[in-house]
């Protein structure tokens, strides 16, 4: 498929999600009683899940493998109204993660090497619906060719989502090249060059002066900042700590907040929150009771 009318392009991992949570505190180098839950995952995957229970019909660039999980990875999207376009890889990706039993992760595992297979020939057969697109949304599992070749090739705003610690790194030589990028504490140092413990608001100065848009800099429980040329701001978190069921899908909600509200001109920071906190109160990554009301509702109550 060489042309379609979305107007948010998402670049990156979808794979199987396997969440451990001990029933009580949990112990070290040991069994530990609790539950085992397996669900679809992946950033990317995510973020066009929450999109597409917003109604905002993404279409996602992927890889996927021919089993029977990259299957119904395909089939639940499209039901959702995104649309799929996949490079074939050998197996599934995996997504391995170890919670406390507050929900909080303790030690995750990402398989992710399927995304190696993204090449510049599979994203040249989507290069109109890229430049078409308002906004383009990668996550730092991608490889290098991936990134060298959008910003070669496409103009369109770049929405990045760190990941992680490790995946951080990966972004340095494009930083100049993000309009909007996401990041924790952690991933911001990897990115500023500041130490993890300086002030929030020294991270997002030094990403800003990069060359970098909009910065949002999320705090868990504290809430998260957003920075631009009008300034940084904070905002506090919508939810309790004893309300989380599973923080694994917070950040990746929070980034569909963003886009979601930009995409409607919207406050951004607010919307990014919301859609934190509708995630956190769910077991799954994307919350199955996602959808416009729900949100809007949080927004007002929240408020």
């Amino acid at each position: 498929m060489k042309d379609h009318p979305a107007t948010v392009v998402v670049i990156g991992a979808a794979n199987i999600d396997i969440f451990a949570r001990p029933n009580t505190s949990h112990t070290m180098y040991d069994s530990n009683p609790g539950h085992v839950h397996i669900a679809h995952g992946g950033v990317g995957r995510n973020i066009v899940e929450n999109l597409a229970r917003l109604d905002m019909k993404p279409l996602f660039l992927t890889a996927l493998a021919g089993d029977m999980d990259g299957v119904a990875i395909r089939q639940c999207l499209e039901d959702l109204g995104a649309t799929v376009c996949a490079i074939t890889h050998a197996h599934s990706n995996r997504y391995v993660a170890m919670l406390d039993q507050r929900g909080e992760l303790l030690l995750a595992v990402a398989d992710m090497a399927g995304l190696e297979v993204m090449d510049a020939d599979f994203l040249h057969q989507h290069r109109s619906a890229l430049t078409q697109a308002s906004s383009l949304v990668l996550d730092a599992n991608l490889p290098d060719v991936t990134w060298s070749w959008l910003i070669e090739h496409v103009a369109t705003p770049i929405y990045a989502d760190a990941i992680s610690v490790a995946k951080a790194d990966r972004l340095k030589p494009y930083r100049q090249n993000i309009h909007t990028l996401k990041v924790n504490r952690f991933e911001a140092s990897v990115l500023s060059g500041e130490h993890p413990d300086a002030p929030p608001e020294m991270h997002i100065a030094a990403l800003l002066g990069f060359g970098i848009t909009e910065v949002f800099l999320t705090l868990g429980e504290h809430g998260a900042m957003h920075g631009s040329s009008q300034g940084i701001r904070h905002m506090p978190s919508f939810i309790k700590q004893t309300n989380i069921v599973n923080a694994t899908g917070a950040g990746d909600a929070f980034m569909s907040g963003v886009i979601y509200a930009n995409q409607h001109k919207k406050d951004s920071l607010t919307y990014g929150l919301a859609m934190s906190s509708i995630s956190l109160r769910s077991r799954d990554a994307v919350s199955p009771a996602l959808n416009v009301k729900r949100l809007e509702d949080t927004v007002k109550e929240d408020l």
